[in-house]
């Protein structure tokens, strides 16, 4: 169980290191990978928001699956 919580640390500090590449504003590649690495971040965010409804975990669990804060 303490490998979820590990993951989903790593998975956030990683999101909000790339929000911050981005507000950067640079004109370089690096725009475009951490917008590709936070479209992957999204999807990961949707697959378990839908997994939660399938499997009927209360709302406020939510903040121990998902990597953006809701």
């Amino acid at each position: 169980m303490q490998d979820i919580y590990m993951e989903r640390r790593m998975n956030r500090y990683t999101y909000y290191k790339l929000i911050g590449i981005l507000r950067k504003n640079k004109r370089d590649i690096s725009n475009i990978l951490a917008l590709m690495q936070l479209i992957e971040y999204e999807i990961r965010d949707i697959v378990s928001i839908t997994e939660m409804v399938r499997y009927e975990i209360d709302y406020n669990q939510s903040n121990n699956f998902l990597i953006k804060a809701v």
